[in-house]
């Protein structure tokens, strides 16, 4: 990586770019001192481009830096706010960071003005939405009726089996929208997906099953009023038997948070 960016030299652009995705991938693997350098130098080579600013945002989350993270954001809105839906996310990390304050209220705020501004049906979108949304209720704040929509958009995906991390999230709409027939439809399908042969197959099998185990019982359990799920909450006779195969008999998941 280091030799692509010295082949863009100086603060070329094309060096900021490649360097705020170098941040994001120093960040997702713990080094977080070597991100926020990368992170801060890719802002001021690329002020265009939000990677880096994106990076850095994470950053601040990891290491417990709300305040700093928040002002980051504010403070580069030129960078990220009129680009494309990864505005949303980047609105998403604001609230986040709202929330590790203790500011729920600014939280639901951005999700109503911001992040769920346009009801889009794109995965991306979705992932942010649901994962603020159960956040939120972890945390022990109302979210009202927001779960409806996304359950909505989620229940006409259960069968596109594209992309494990959608998928996910799509069980995750359908457990904050209480829709069970839907999330036995789904998990039953990702569990025949992994007993297939392909790479999909490979990450449905591992760790896709252990995730859907989790949450399978994270929605029995917030169903039941019981805020610590653990294995011992089937969502359903018929999820415990799609799930129960050999990746998923090897652990115990007991997912409390998304």
């Amino acid at each position: 990586m280091e030799r692509v960016l010295a082949a863009h030299g100086g603060d070329h652009p094309g060096r900021g770019y490649a360097m705020g995705c170098h941040a994001f991938a120093l960040e997702e693997t713990g080094a977080y001192a070597k991100a926020e350098a990368a992170g801060l130098a890719a802002i001021s080579a690329a002020p265009d481009d939000a990677w880096g600013l994106h990076a850095v945002a994470h950053v601040h989350d990891m290491t417990g830096r709300s305040a700093e993270g928040i002002a980051l954001i504010e403070g580069n809105r030129a960078v990220w706010e009129g680009a494309n839906n990864f505005r949303y996310h980047v609105w998403w990390h604001k609230a986040l960071l709202h929330l590790d304050r203790g500011e729920a209220a600014e939280a639901l705020a951005l999700y109503d003005a911001k992040i769920r501004a346009e009801k889009t049906d794109d995965y991306r979108d979705i992932a942010n939405a649901t994962s603020l949304l159960m956040r939120l209720e972890l945390e022990g704040h109302a979210v009202g009726p927001r779960w409806e929509e996304l359950a909505g958009l989620a229940e006409s995906r259960v069968d596109d089996g594209s992309l494990v991390f959608a998928d996910l999230h799509y069980l995750l709409a359908l457990i904050g929208g209480d829709r069970g027939v839907a999330q036995e439809q789904l998990i039953t399908r990702l569990a025949a997906q992994a007993r297939q042969t392909d790479a999909l197959a490979t990450v449905c099998n591992d760790p896709g099953l252990s995730a859907v185990s989790g949450l399978a019982a994270f929605g029995a359990a917030r169903c039941s009023g019981d805020s610590t799920p653990s294995q011992s909450f089937p969502a359903s006779p018929r999820i415990a038997a799609a799930v129960s195969g050999p990746a998923s008999a090897k652990r115990a998941v007991a997912a409390t948070r998304p």
